[in-house]
């Protein structure tokens, strides 16, 4: 029994030896215990450049970048860390979000000039002349959509022309809003 557990642990799951040899996880665990057992670790099969990668980027990359560098998993990235002596401090893992943020934002940004469908919710182009265009209509009893561009005026409404001509510059459209009579 002793010989088919030593044989079996280094490459096998927990969870397959046990179903091989017809005993419970926890038995598994605890024979393996008892003979002095340990799984190789995984992060032991780093190649010297990707140990290399890790240690000249841990304190300035996130862990998603490193992973994509070197194809590691993130926890054997975590461990050979550890073993490593490598902590970052707060201020470095504000400085790391910090840079990934900026780096979305321009992301969004390239993206939203080029019409394309923005991939997050992050608010990335603000215009203030625009906000102030369409807070004006709305005032002035203009229908202003939110996230549109589009602004709806009724028969009621006084138009502008003049104002409507400067938010038509900034990008803003007016049309009629269609009534539905039942």
């Amino acid at each position: 029994m002793s010989e088919g557990l030593i044989a079996l642990y280094p490459n096998e799951k927990i969870s397959r030896i046990a179903e091989i040899m017809g005993m419970s996880e926890a038995t598994v665990k605890r024979m393996a215990r008892q003979l002095g057992l340990k799984k190789p670790s995984r992060y032991r099969n780093m190649s010297q450049s990707q140990k290399d990668i890790i240690i000249s980027s841990f304190y300035k990359c996130s862990l998603s970048e490193i992973v994509s560098k070197t194809g590691c998993s993130r926890k054997n990235i975590m461990m050979f860390a550890r073993e490593q002596g490598l902590k970052r401090t707060k201020e470095q893992n504000r400085a790391i979000m910090s840079r990934i943020r900026s780096e979305i934002i321009k992301k969004e940004r390239r993206r939203v000039l080029f019409g394309l469908d923005p991939i997050t919710n992050i608010k990335v182009v603000t215009n203030r002349a625009k906000i102030h265009m369409r807070h004006w209509f709305k005032r002035a009893g203009y229908i202003v959509e939110r996230c549109s561009s589009i602004i709806f005026y009724h028969s009621g409404v006084v138009r502008n022309l003049r104002q409507e001509m400067a938010a038509y510059k900034l990008g803003l459209r007016f049309e009629p809003i269609k009534v539905y009579s039942l």
